[in-house]
């Protein structure tokens, strides 16, 4: 009989934990991102917003919005925009446009030249982010690209968090990093309150965030992430727990700042992208960055285990299908 009574009471307490704990605590759900850089057909938008949760696209599949969303009307769409000025045709429209109307001192010079974006080898130069016209320019420029194209919000692209040192070794317009980091913190701000009078998310990319000296002290100010994420919607971290270095060998990154980034967006109900560069796709690889990844998720946690750094249709479809017998 005591056995009896004392089985009653763990299934009514078993019971009561499946009725009233949040079902999201004991299955939470994992949401897919994927950036994708190539021209869609009809056929193709639509089977990734089957697969996905957001995408990251440049303009010239604007036209496939309306199908994406009525494939998917909880899919998230940024556009994507370079945090430099390109010069030049884009076709991909990665740029926003003000190239040929820019003054000299809309950039920042080392020795009076204008400093590239040498990481692509391109046309795309680095903005002064303290020119007041610079401001209100781009500003303006990106709300008014990303609302007429018809996406949810802006992903800006290497949003350059240390330029001594990544792009010059010294800055005509800057004493140094610090004295950037400060005055970027009031560009991006200004950007992010007009995104948020128009209902539009802005999310950067923070690729820089692992190899920045000064992570404790950034601006002067104190530790980098909790700046950077309070004057946007959130980032993206692109070599969550696992890169690839430009020799094509592939690396395990410290976890810690990976998931205190992640930690911290979920406690402060921002945007968090996790793009982990897993290449050769092998399950133990997997099964690695999942297991951390799951241990800090939201609403707004979005995740890109990709088999391959590239943003085309086929790596798309092909990291989905490797990923989905995990999640």
């Amino acid at each position: 009989m005591k056995d009896i009574i004392i089985g009653l009471i763990i299934f009514i307490l078993i019971l009561g934990l499946i009725l009233f704990y949040p079902k999201e605590e004991l299955n939470k759900e994992i949401k897919l991102f994927f950036p994708i850089y190539e021209k869609l057909t009809e056929e193709k938008a639509i089977d990734l917003a089957m697969k996905y949760d957001l995408l990251i696209m440049h303009s010239i599949n604007k036209d496939k919005i309306s199908i994406i969303k009525k494939t998917n009307p909880n899919i998230i769409l940024l556009e994507y925009k370079s945090f430099f000025l390109c010069d030049g045709i884009d076709t991909a429209d990665t740029t926003i446009e003000g190239y040929n109307q820019a003054k000299n001192n809309w950039f920042t010079t080392n020795n009076n030249e204008k400093i590239n974006d040498n990481a692509a080898k391109s046309n795309c130069y680095l903005l002064n982010i303290k020119n007041k016209e610079v401001i209100n320019y781009v500003k303006k420029q990106y709300l008014k690209e990303v609302k007429e194209d018809g996406f949810d919000g802006l992903f800006l692209d290497a949003v350059s968090l240390e330029p001594i040192g990544n792009y010059a070794t010294a800055l005509d317009q800057f004493k140094n990093n610090q004295d950037w980091q400060k005055e970027l913190l009031i560009y991006l701000e200004t950007i992010y309150k007009d995104f948020q009078k128009e209902n539009k998310l802005f999310i950067l990319n923070l690729v820089e965030i692992e190899t920045i000296e000064n992570y404790g002290n950034f601006a002067e100010e104190g530790q980098a992430i909790p700046q950077l994420f309070f004057i946007s919607d959130g980032g993206l971290d692109e070599i969550y727990l696992m890169g690839k270095w430009q020799d094509n060998l592939i690396f395990y990154r410290n976890p810690k700042k990976a998931l205190e980034i992640q930690e911290f967006a979920s406690k402060n109900n921002k945007f968090f992208l996790a793009y982990s560069q897993i290449e050769t796709c092998q399950k133990k690889d997997i099964e690695y960055v999942l297991t951390k990844y799951k241990t800090i998720i939201n609403n707004k946690s979005y995740l890109n285990p990709t088999c391959s750094a590239h943003h085309t249709y086929n790596i798309a479809v092909n990291n989905y299908e490797k990923i989905k017998e995990f999640i």
